[in-house]
């Protein structure tokens, strides 16, 4: 009897692995597409905003040197399109300014799945994982899930079970998914603490669940690092 709940449950415990395997994948694939299409319009307006200095500069002549001397804006090259413009810019420095003190997306959560590749002890063999976020449960489903800094809703999207939800921090990015339900539209700004959704069903239906996610920009990073100890 025994042996038979266990086999039943590390049965269970794979069907949830693969579940969240395939979930990562397609929210990664989103991800990748939304970053792309987000850094495209930074540098379109990059370039944009370049062609009118271009067109204010100033031509004079210097009576020593009878050649045009043209008095052009100094414009060091960013290292991203978005670190260019001056909220990105804002944006960009009180995030970092704040590592470690970011608050969580949800009150009362706890980590049951962490940042990176994971192994599940107990099944044979052991499953193992990556998870590009970290999993936070929390005792009840539909809890508010809250935004964790200043910045743009970049895109909602519904993928089968869950909402996703993407927040532009100037070059960071912050998504929240497996939502119940979501308070905020497409281009929407959102303020630290704003209740953007509500928590949907964890994966083992002991209560709720959010996925975090922290990117800068195409690059996934540790979440917990940058939020409140």
């Amino acid at each position: 009897m025994v042996v038979s709940e266990l086999t039943s449950q590390e049965k269970d415990l794979q069907k949830q692995i693969t579940a969240k395997k395939k979930r990562d994948r397609d929210i990664q694939n989103a991800l990748a597409a939304i970053v792309k299409r987000e850094i495209a319009k930074a540098t379109e307006e990059a370039k944009r905003k370049a062609a009118e200095e271009k067109k204010n500069e100033v031509t004079t002549i210097n009576p020593a040197n009878p050649r045009p001397v043209v008095d052009k804006p100094v414009n060091n090259k960013p290292v991203s399109y978005l670190d260019m413009n001056v909220n990105d810019v804002r944006l960009n420095g009180q995030f970092e300014q704040n590592k470690g003190r970011l608050p969580w997306p949800v009150d009362k959560g706890f980590v049951t799945t962490p940042f990176g590749i994971y192994i599940i002890e107990g099944t044979h063999p052991p499953l193992k994982g990556n998870n590009p976020g970290i999993t936070i449960l929390t005792k009840e489903t539909g809890v508010p899930v809250k935004a964790v800094f200043d910045g743009e809703v970049a895109a909602i999207n519904n993928y089968g079970d869950g909402v996703m939800v993407v927040i532009r921090h100037g070059k960071y990015f912050t998504t929240y998914s497996n939502l119940s339900g979501v308070n905020v539209s497409k281009g929407a700004s959102v303020k630290t603490g704003q209740v953007i959704g509500k928590a949907g069903d964890a994966d083992d239906g002991s209560g709720g669940q959010v996925d975090f996610i922290l990117m800068i920009e195409s690059k996934n990073v540790n979440p917990e690092l940058w939020l409140r100890h």
